[in-house]
């Protein structure tokens, strides 16, 4: 097996995440509990075809989404000497492996060294399992497994090196889904509040708003944090407000220029204000939980010797 080439250790513990409320982390136990019967009995043949994630699509079919946008990727790694790929909340790993397989098929660039962190303890698990199973399955990748531990994504520079990553990326941002404990948990709870005259309710979903929104900067930030100068962000899947298209609450393709002025980006992170890219993660619409969802790209400026 090869070896990765940055050490550091997991957390031996790992508290409650902040969004680990109101059975969210439910929606994802069917599958969870699927794929980790699958990975016990090294059963990892038929992964990529099956649904995974609580996503409703599987992995190969996340592969031709990718394939839009695969040249974020592609482009820099082909000008980088190192090829270092940390995935926030990796899940069971198969999102950032199809991304390796498209970076192979499209670019013939091999040797990815993948890192990860992911929540759910049983996801780590198969994460691992898979992995190890990859690296010998396809030789042709040259992949490398790094440290893929459990950990919070709100938390990561607490154990993970900073600066010290190509690209970081994540397939999508956990959302926070009741952050004023209005005991609105589902889509349909919140509409009526979206559409009231009513002042005090729409100041409130205001308010939730803003709450997401400091949700959003705090999983980003860490994710800036942990990459190279000059290395990239990419962070995808990207839910709109709830209160616009519904979905699990997100953010605004106008609010990522606002962030880097407002948590500093540019100015304590090192964020090149001119670098932010946006790509729509499904413009075809066909897949019915993640439509209205989009893609976002920022760079870490180079230092200057």
């Amino acid at each position: 097996m090869a070896t990765h080439t940055m050490d550091y250790t997991c957390p031996a513990n790992v508290g409650i995440a902040i969004n680990d409320k109101d059975g969210v982390f439910d929606y994802y136990k069917d599958d969870t509990a699927q794929h980790a019967r699958q990975a016990n009995n090294s059963e990892f043949e038929g992964f990529l075809d099956e649904q995974y994630g609580a996503w409703g699509i599987t992995p190969n079919m996340r592969k031709a989404l990718n394939a839009n946008w695969i040249h974020w990727y592609g482009d820099h790694l082909l000008h980088s000497e190192s090829k270092t790929i940390y995935e926030s909340a990796c899940g069971t790993g198969l999102t950032l492996f199809v991304i390796i397989q498209l970076l192979y098929e499209q670019y013939n660039i091999t040797g990815i060294e993948a890192f990860g962190n992911e929540y759910i303890a049983e996801n780590v698990v198969t994460a691992n399992q898979f992995y190890d199973w990859a690296i010998g399955q396809y030789p042709e990748l040259d992949l490398r497994k790094g440290h893929i531990c459990r950990g919070d994504s709100t938390n990561l520079t607490s154990f993970v090196p900073t600066n010290s990553f190509d690209i970081v990326m994540t397939g999508y941002i956990d959302p926070i889904v009741d952050p004023l404990g209005l005991g609105l948990i589902e889509n349909w709870q919140h509409e009526p509040w979206c559409n009231s005259k009513n002042e005090s309710k729409q100041s409130l979903m205001k308010e939730e708003q803003k709450e997401i929104n400091a949700w959003f900067a705090l999983w980003a930030s860490q994710m800036i944090a942990l990459v190279k100068p000059g290395g990239i962000v990419i962070i995808e899947s990207i839910s709109q407000p709830r209160c616009d298209v519904g979905d699990w609450g997100g953010v605004t393709k106008e609010w990522w220029a606002q962030a880097i002025q407002e948590y500093e980006w540019d100015t304590q992170l090192g964020i090149d204000p001119t670098s932010l890219e946006i790509i729509d993660f499904d413009p075809l619409t066909q897949n019915e939980y993640i439509h209205d969802r989009y893609n976002v790209k920022l760079t870490k400026r180079k230092l200057i010797p």
